[in-house]
């Protein structure tokens, strides 16, 4: 990734976690299905890659998993730490940029969960994170991840970067990269793994469920 798409990514987060302080507050519409599968399955040890201002963190902790986050934004994690403490709850968390890795060894988790959060990328960076999550996972192991759909690209203006790379000029993210995909270019990304399910949700963010086999 360019040096000046990381300082865009890093400034933008800083400056949306600074200004606006917990920017989402419920968990998004499939957290508490998937929550349930991973009960069904067994699964404690989970990841909560890009973990924000903690509503996923928090929510997977109260449920009784043992959860881990981070997120390169420190005012994001400041927030995250102050709301379990204030709950009473317990998670591992940490800064750290997914473009560095996933800080884990390899296998060291039951399930993972990423909420429009490795779509901020490029090609190269999304398919390093994509093998780092492969990686982390246990055979077996349980992963959701929301991302942009292309639709998203409709009514906003944009900067081109690459194909399905591009810079927002507009809204809420603006100079935020983003990586737009298509139900298609989802599962090609996941191919490694046994996908359950490709969906959108109610806000038009492509959706999957996937297996590590």
């Amino acid at each position: 990734m360019h040096l000046s798409n990381m300082a865009i990514i890093t400034g933008n987060w800083e400056d949306i976690f600074s200004s606006e302080g917990v920017t989402w507050h419920g968990v998004q519409e499939d957290v508490p299905k998937i929550a349930h599968i991973l009960k069904h399955v067994r699964a404690n040890k989970i990841l909560d890659l890009g973990c924000g201002t903690g509503r996923h963190t928090i929510y997977l902790a109260k449920k009784g998993f043992n959860v881990y986050g981070f997120d390169m934004s420190v005012t994001g994690i400041r927030y995250t730490k102050r709301r379990l403490k204030a709950k009473g709850l317990k998670a591992h968390i940490s800064v750290h940029d997914m473009s560095a890795g996933i800080p884990y060894r390899s296998g060291f988790f039951d399930a993972l969960i990423s909420i429009q959060v490795i779509d901020h990328n490029t090609a190269k960076g999304l398919r390093s994170t994509i093998n780092e999550i492969y990686r982390v996972l246990r055979k077996g192991g349980t992963l959701f991840v929301s991302v942009q759909s292309k639709r998203a690209l409709a009514g906003n203006k944009h900067r081109f970067l690459s194909k399905y790379t591009y810079i927002p000029l507009d809204g809420g993210e603006k100079g935020l990269l983003h990586h737009y995909f298509t139900a298609g270019t989802l599962r090609s990304a996941f191919k490694n793994f046994d996908i359950k399910d490709v969906h959108l949700d109610s806000y038009g963010q492509l959706c999957i469920l996937a297996t590590k086999p």
